[in-house]
């Protein structure tokens, strides 16, 4: 089968699992890419889309790793993130790949990040290259390839982080072409295995037709209430097609020989783990936005505290007055009962004293007056409890619409956390701009310093000069001096030679 062609110095380059150059596949790191090279492999991986999504139309058969569109594409996108990568390392100094950058951006999304979870569980992948082409290949089996990479590049914090600014995925004017094509791959079939294949080394070159593992693409069954790749509508059925699909009869008779439990227990037992972490992650963040909400919130407390004492006092008087008027109609019932029983003995007395009718009469005229008078005061007593049943209303309504004010506070009190956060994030780039300007202030004082310093040793230099030529213009003047000395001593001395050459001729 012949390799296809990859960038120079690409990633990763497609080779046969098991073959003797296995090392050929690690990653090589590109650090830059121009544009026109760029714009060259993007117009590359849209070839192949097209080549694929024709294939597959015509055929009807599932793209596998005997697809060279596929291999050339898995090879060019690798290539396209890792070029003007950031370098990062880890704890322990290796080097991080695009593979972490997906974990940082899509860790916690929910719906997205099962693809992580899932490469996290399977323990056949070593090295973050390995974990990031398996990922890319659950992406391709669950149609999820658009949907990831473009929530990854929503994330610009983290995006900007871990790429260089002339990074294609800074730059939605350029990367928006290539997201438009992924989603064409949502329509497409493809029956990949999820193990099997040295990942860490190169990228798959053939399609391997037997199971030869535990692993499928679905994640195990949890309990939690978080999504699970299985739960996707019509997922789990295109996962029992594409079994179907890529197993023959003789790998049902060895699969029916395995026994997953064992490692369906480490699988789920990983799952726990990596959910239990991302909970508390969530929970420290959770924790540090209820501090920031619990200092911004002590004046609505306080002025919800004294809207609750008020509320009490009104409460408090409602009831008194309730007491009082409860009591006052307890006493007039008491007296109008009293009143019945004397209207029952005068009834009485009236049916047994015939004789005393008109002294009876007038005491009963009498009577009656005072039940009407009674009565009188009962309709009133329930008219002032009607109207306290009104007032006690009243201020329902009003408590109601404190709350609804208390909660409108509450609303502008999250909007202006959410500006304040916003300030914040805005005067932290300033602060680092800053910060910069104060080390490049920094770095000139101290080459001030060393010009000063430089300065002043050539100035001593200067005055030891100016010193030295004093001295030797001394010396000169006092030179000359001698000088004149010897000529005059010498023509003395001549003279008294020529004098002496005379007398001696003589």
């Amino acid at each position: 089968m012949s390799i296809p062609v990859v960038p120079r110095g690409t990633a990763g380059s497609v080779g046969s699992v098991g073959s003797p150059q296995r090392n050929v596949g690690i990653a090589q790191s590109p650090r830059t890419l121009t544009q026109p090279q760029e714009t060259k492999i993007v117009q590359d991986i849209l070839d192949c889309i097209n080549e694929m999504k024709s294939e597959f139309e015509d055929s009807k058969i599932p793209i596998d790793d005997d697809n060279q569109q596929l291999q050339r594409f898995c090879a060019k996108l690798e290539y396209l993130f890792q070029s003007n990568m950031k370098e990062k390392k880890n704890l322990l100094g290796r080097k991080k790949d695009y593979w972490d950058y997906f974990c940082n951006c899509l860790g916690k999304t929910k719906g997205i990040s099962d693809g992580i979870r899932f490469v996290k569980s399977v323990s056949e992948y070593k090295t973050s290259l390995g974990k990031g082409r398996a990922f890319l290949r659950f992406c391709l089996v669950h149609n999820r390839m658009a949907d990831s990479l473009q929530a990854c590049i929503i994330n610009g914090k983290t995006t900007s982080e871990w790429f260089y600014p002339q990074s294609i995925w800074l730059h939605q004017d350029r990367n928006s072409v290539l997201i438009s094509a992924l989603y064409d791959l949502s329509g497409l079939q493809f029956d990949l295995a999820s193990s099997g294949y040295d990942l860490d080394n190169a990228w798959p070159s053939f399609a391997k037709k037997s199971l030869g593992s535990h692993h499928t693409w679905n994640m195990p069954s949890r309990t939690s209430s978080m999504s699970s790749l299985i739960s996707i509508p019509g997922q789990q059925d295109a996962s029992l097609h594409r079994f179907n699909l890529s197993t023959t009869p003789v790998d049902m008779d060895d699969s029916s020989h395995m026994s997953p439990g064992s490692h369906i227990s480490e699988r789920m037992h990983s799952c726990v783990t990596d959910n239990t972490e991302t909970h508390k992650q969530e929970l420290e963040v959770l924790q540090q936005q209820l501090n920031e909400v619990k200092d911004r919130n002590q004046q609505i407390t306080k002025e919800h505290q004294e809207l609750n004492q008020r509320y009490d006092r009104l409460v408090l008087e409602e009831e008194s007055k309730q007491k009082e008027w409860e009591m006052k109609y307890t006493q007039k019932t008491e007296e109008v009962d009293k009143l019945n029983k004397q209207i029952t003995s005068l009834d009485h007395q009236l049916q047994n004293q015939r004789e005393a009718h008109s002294k009876q009469e007038s005491e009963n005229i009498k009577m009656q007056f005072e039940v009407n008078s009674l009565q009188q005061n009962a309709v009133s007593v329930k008219d002032q409890n009607d109207a306290m049943e009104d007032e006690m209303s009243v201020l329902r309504e009003k408590l109601t619409k404190q709350e609804e004010k208390n909660q409108d506070l509450l609303n502008k009190i999250e909007n202006l956390l959410q500006e304040k956060n916003d300030e914040a994030n805005s005067q932290r780039s300033s602060v680092d701009k800053l910060q910069e300007t104060y080390e490049l202030v920094k770095s000139l004082e101290a080459e001030n310093m060393t010009l000063k310093y430089e300065n002043k040793e050539l100035n001593d230099k200067c005055g030891k000069l100016q010193s030295n030529m004093e001295e030797t213009e001394q010396s000169r003047i006092s030179l000359e001096d001698i000088l004149k000395n010897n000529k005059k001593n010498f023509r003395k001395w001549r003279i008294i030679y020529q004098k002496w050459i005379s007398k001696s001729r003589r």
